[in-house]
C-alpha cells in the first residue's frame, strides 16, 4: 500500500513539474532583436529567442503557418507559396502572450536585366519596347527593344537633374534644361529636336501633359522667388501665365490626376490641392486635407476621376491615423479605407489606382502593394536586392533599380 502510495506522489509530482514547465504563468517568452525576416516562399523561417517551444500557433495575415519544428531557443515554421508580407504573430497558451515579428515576402517572379548605370535618375517605359534613362551625365537614352540596346538621342549639359525628361508617347519627347534654352522638343523620336527659349529668366521645375499640344509647366521666376504655372495651347511655342503663388508651393506637384481638360496637382509643401478643368486657363485652390509628407519621386495620391481619389496619409502634421484614404468628392474630406502593416519606419512613397477596384502603392523599403477591392485589403511584397528604388509603373507592371539591375515584377 506504502509502495502504491509513494509511485502515485512521484507521478503527481512529474507531472506537476511538466505542468510547470509549460503553464503560462511560469515563462517569458521573447523574440531576438532583430531586423525583419526576408522569405522567398515556399521556404521555411526561424525564429529565435526563449521559450518557444511553449508556443501554440504562429499566423501570418491571421493564416496559419505549419510549425516544422521548436525548441527552447528556436521556432521553426513554413511559409507557403501565396503568402504575402505582414507581422507574424506567435501564440502561447496564454492568450494574453504573443511575439510579433514582420517577415518580408521576396516576390519571386521578377526578372532582372543589367542597367550599369552609376547614378540613375530616370526611367520611363513607353510601351511597344521603348524605353527612355536618364543618368546623370547630360545624355538622355532610348531603347526600343526593352531596355536591352542603348541609343544616345540627346545631350546637353543642361540637362534638369530633378525631372530631365518627360514623354507623352515614343515619339514625342520633351528635355527639360536650365540656363537660356528651357526645353527640347521633339516628335520623332529623337531624331531632331526643337529647343524652346520663351520662358526667359525662368526655371522649369515639371513639366504635364493634358494632351500632346497642352502642356503644363511649373516654373521658379529667377528675379522674384516667386512659383507659376504656364500653359501652352500649340506644342510649346507660345505659353500663357495661368497661375502664380510662392515657390514653396509649385515647386514638388505631384500629378493627381489628368483626364479631357480636367488636372489635379497637389502641393505637399503648400498643402494645397490645384485645379484645372478648362484645360489649364486657370486654376483654382482648395486645402489638400491629407498628409503626403515630402515624397521625393512617385506620387501618393491618385485619382480616377473628378470626384473620385484615393491617398496615403502619412503619420504627423494631422489628428488622423496613418493609412490609405479615400475621397468620394474630389478631396472635399477624406475617409480611412486600410491601414496596412509595413515595416518599422516605412512609408508608402506612391500610389496609383486604373479602376474603382484596382491599384497599387509602393513603399520606401522596395516593396509593393496591390489591391483588387478598392484598398479595403491588400497583399505586399518587396523586391530583391539592395534597396530597390521606384523607377515607374502601369497597370501589368513595375519597374526597380538596385544594384545596376533593372527589375521587373509583374502584377
Amino acid at each position: 500500500m506504502k509502495k502504491a502510495f509513494y509511485f502515485l506522489a512521484v507521478f503527481f509530482l512529474l507531472a506537476s513539474c511538466e505542468d510547470d514547465k509549460i503553464s503560462p504563468g511560469n515563462i517569458n517568452p521573447s523574440l531576438e532583436n532583430t531586423k525583419a525576416i526576408e522569405v522567398t516562399p515556399p521556404a521555411t523561417i526561424v525564429l529565435k529567442g526563449k521559450d518557444l517551444d511553449a508556443a501554440t500557433e504562429v499566423l501570418l495575415n491571421n493564416r496559419p503557418l505549419t510549425i516544422v519544428s521548436k525548441t527552447e531557443s528556436e521556432l521553426e515554421v513554413q511559409v507557403p507559396s501565396g503568402a504575402f508580407s505582414g507581422t507574424a504573430v506567435v501564440k502561447f497558451p496564454d492568450p494574453d502572450i504573443s511575439l510579433r515579428k514582420y517577415i518580408k515576402v521576396i516576390d519571386a517572379n521578377v526578372t532582372t536585366k543589367d542597367l550599369p548605370l552609376s547614378h540613375l535618375m530616370k526611367v520611363d517605359f513607353l510601351g511597344g519596347g521603348n524605353v527612355l534613362k536618364y543618368g546623370g551625365d547630360g545624355i538622355v537614352y532610348r531603347s526600343t527593344d526593352g531596355s536591352t540596346n542603348w541609343q544616345s538621342i540627346y545631350e546637353s549639359v543642361h540637362v534638369s537633374p530633378n525631372v530631365p525628361f518627360k514623354a507623352y508617347d515614343a515619339s514625342h519627347i520633351w528635355v527639360l534644361l536650365g540656363g537660356a534654352k528651357q526645353m527640347a522638343i521633339t516628335q520623332n523620336g529623337g531624331e531632331t529636336w526643337k529647343e524652346i527659349t520663351t520662358l526667359p529668366d525662368h526655371i522649369i521645375n515639371d513639366l504635364f501633359f493634358l494632351s500632346l499640344e497642352k502642356v503644363v509647366v511649373t516654373t521658379i521666376d529667377l528675379n522674384t522667388g516667386s512659383g507659376a504655372i504656364y500653359t501652352t495651347n500649340d506644342g510649346g511655342q507660345k505659353w500663357t501665365k495661368a497661375y502664380e503663388s510662392s515657390s514653396a508651393i509649385v515647386s514638388n506637384l505631384k500629378l493627381a490626376y489628368s483626364g479631357g481638360n480636367s488636372m489635379y496637382l497637389a502641393s505637399p509643401g503648400g498643402r494645397l490641392m490645384l485645379k484645372t478643368t478648362d484645360g489649364g486657363n486657370t486654376w483654382s485652390e482648395s486645402p489638400l486635407l491629407v498628409n503626403l509628407g515630402t515624397p521625393k519621386t512617385g506620387s501618393p495620391i491618385s485619382f480616377i476621376s473628378e470626384q473620385v481619389g484615393w491617398a496615403y496619409n502619412q503619420p504627423g502634421l494631422k489628428s488622423d491615423e496613418p493609412g490609405i484614404y479615400k475621397t468620394t468628392n474630389g478631396g472635399a474630406s477624406w475617409f480611412p479605407v486600410a491601414k496596412p502593416e509595413l515595416d518599422y519606419d516605412e512609408l508608402i512613397s506612391a500610389v496609383r489606382f486604373w479602376s474603382d477596384n484596382v491599384g497599387v502603392a509602393v513603399t520606401t523599403k522596395g516593396g509593393y502593394m496591390q489591391t483588387d477591392d478598392g484598398g479595403v485589403s491588400w497583399k505586399l511584397y518587396y523586391m530583391p536586392g539592395t534597396n530597390p528604388q521606384l523607377l515607374d509603373l502601369d497597370q501589368d507592371n513595375l519597374y526597380f533599380y538596385s544594384d545596376k539591375l533593372l527589375i521587373k515584377a509583374i502584377r
